[in-house]
C-alpha cells in the first residue's frame, strides 16, 4: 500500500510528472500543480483551467459523504429503470428487483 501511495503521490506532486501529465487526465487537483502546467497549456486548456477555477470559487467540499453502497444503489436504479423501456420489464418487476439490489448493497 505504501508503494502505491508513493507512486500516486509522485504523479500528483513531482513537478516533472505534473508537467508530463499536464491536463491529460483533467485539471490537476492542487493549485501548485495547476500553476506548474499553466505556462505550457494550449489556449483551450487555459480556458478549461480558468473555468475550473471560477467554478471552484462557487463550490464547497461535501459536508456529508455518501453512505456505503450508495454507488451500487445508483447503478441499480439506472439499470432497472432502463430495463423498462429497453427490455420490456414491467414497472412492478423493475421496482422489486431494484429494492432487492438496494437492500443487498446496503447490507453488504
Amino acid at each position: 500500500m505504501e508503494g502505491a501511495a508513493g507512486f500516486v503521490g509522485f504523479f500528483l506532486t513531482d513537478p516533472e510528472a505534473v508537467k508530463a501529465l499536464s491536463m491529460e487526465r483533467g485539471v490537476p487537483g492542487s493549485a501548485k500543480a495547476q500553476e506548474t502546467v499553466k505556462p505550457d497549456l494550449s489556449p483551450a486548456d487555459k480556458l478549461q483551467l480558468e473555468f475550473f477555477g471560477a467554478q471552484a470559487k462557487n463550490t464547497t467540499p461535501r459536508a456529508i459523504l455518501d453512505p456505503s453502497g450508495a454507488g451500487e444503489i445508483q447503478k441499480a436504479l439506472a439499470r432497472n429503470a432502463l430495463s423498462i423501456p429497453l427490455s420490456g420489464v414491467s414497472v412492478a418487476d423493475a421496482a422489486s428487483k431494484f429494492m432487492a439490489e438496494a437492500e443487498k448493497a446496503l447490507t453488504a
